[in-house]
């Protein structure tokens, strides 16, 4: 397996902590296989079609999982986590559990989901998995241009064009 750059982020952790943050990265890679994994904001962070799912990072005293989500957040403070504002607390020597994590990511993906369309128009929905579903823009509310579709693998489903919510033929 490739040294990643979070691999080198995360190399100065004493080993018990390090493996604890790798086995987070490990989890989140799993659960969201077409992820990037990034420094983002100086932390090891997991990205789908560039946008961030969580970061994460050690610390003197704990590690900190970091999911862009206020929800989320107060979620795994209801399951016992230690919380700030944007962050939850874990062990230094032991992963977030993988089950906990599981159910963060797929909040994280609705969360996402919801957060389109953009004022641009620009919209895109993801599988739980993290693979894009559906990529295209809004115009006045309706399906307006190039728009396409995927499998849950990835692979292209159909492509259309609209113009003012109407499907049209392809240039």
């Amino acid at each position: 397996m490739a040294i990643t750059v979070i691999d080198t982020a995360v190399a100065k952790f004493p080993a018990p902590q390090r493996a604890a943050l790798l086995a987070v990265r490990d989890s989140l890679v799993a659960l969201l296989p077409t992820a990037t994994q990034e420094i983002s904001w100086s932390m090891p962070t997991v990205k789908i079609e560039g946008i961030g799912v969580a970061s994460f990072f050690g610390f003197t005293n704990h590690n900190s999982l970091f999911p862009y989500d206020g929800e989320i957040v107060a979620f795994a403070e209801s399951k016992g986590y230690e919380v700030t504002k944007g962050g939850i607390h874990f062990d230094l020597d032991q992963p977030m559990p993988a089950t906990l994590l599981k159910q963060m990511v797929r909040m994280r993906i609705e969360s996402i989901n919801a957060s389109f369309p953009k004022k641009s128009g620009e919209s895109k929905e993801f599988f739980p998995n993290g693979q894009l579903k559906a990529s295209g823009k809004f115009k006045n509310g309706e399906l307006h241009g190039t728009w396409q579709w995927f499998r849950k693998d990835g692979t292209l489903l159909r492509t259309d064009a609209y113009k003012n919510g109407s499907r049209v033929s392809l240039p």
